[in-house]
């Protein structure tokens, strides 16, 4: 299981049709996921989010010491109580629960990312770095050190710079469990290259001490991994059925 003083994050390929082969069955998702996996319309929309939770069940198996389906979450949003939209948790089964197994799962394109802690809450962002891309579009989300900080670079560097810091915000944000749009405002967080990567300005809720820290899964792709508290140690790598 995951040491209490590390959060371990393992990047996929959705398109890799070995590892596919390799993953647990369809019928190993839940109901709800089952659901959810057919109101998309398009099939490669389809494809990419059972396989994304598909390694997530594989992979948090092996960390809880139980068969991929019987992995039971509770999605209950624990700002309004909806039950349909709040940061999936562990509840079967208990013993994994109990020893504050967390974890984030986010995919973007053909890349999978998962991270996962023991004792802290984590988040994990990845986002596909499209060509050309406006930052400016998103710029609201920024405050005025964010957006000159993207501004200080070569147009051809700012969309990168954009994902280094709207990854570290949404990965931070998934630790709490909110929105991006409702609080991305209110998370204030270091540019690339400080001293001290992984520095908030600002506590979450409660008063806690959040970090970060950033890699790099697969060309084209920015990633952030941010955990509670400051001393952690990020394990990473790719991801294959069997190498664990």
């Amino acid at each position: 299981m995951v040491a209490a003083d590390e959060v371990i994050a393992w990047h996929w390929r959705l398109d890799d049709e070995v590892l596919a082969r390799r993953l647990p069955e369809a019928s190993a998702l839940s109901a709800a996921e089952r659901a959810k996996a057919a109101r998309f319309r398009a099939d490669e929309h389809r494809r990419r989010y059972v396989r994304a939770h598909l390694g997530l069940r594989a992979l948090l198996a092996g960390e809880a010491g139980a068969a991929p389906e019987a992995l039971r979450f509770d999605t209950t949003c624990r700002l309004c109580g909806d039950a349909e939209h709040g940061k999936p948790r562990l509840v079967a089964p208990p013993r994994a629960a109990d020893d504050g197994l967390d974890f984030s799962l986010s995919h973007a394109g053909e890349v999978a990312l998962l991270a996962v802690a023991c004792g802290r809450a984590v988040g994990a962002d990845v986002e596909a770095l499209p060509p050309g891309m406006d930052w400016r579009e998103a710029g609201a989300l920024f405050n005025d050190a964010e957006r000159a900080t993207i501004e200080a670079v070569e147009p051809a560097d700012q969309g990168r710079v954009f994902l280094v810091l709207w990854t570290r915000k949404e990965a931070l944000l998934k630790t709490w469990g909110h929105g991006v749009v409702e609080a991305a405002r209110a998370v204030d967080v270091s540019p690339p290259g400080a001293a001290r990567e992984g520095a908030l300005k600002g506590a979450g809720p409660g008063g806690e001490d959040w970090s970060f820290r950033g890699l790099d899964p697969s060309p084209g792709h920015v990633a952030t991994v941010g955990a509670e508290g400051p001393g952690w140690v990020l394990r990473a790598g790719p991801w294959a059925p069997g190498l664990r």
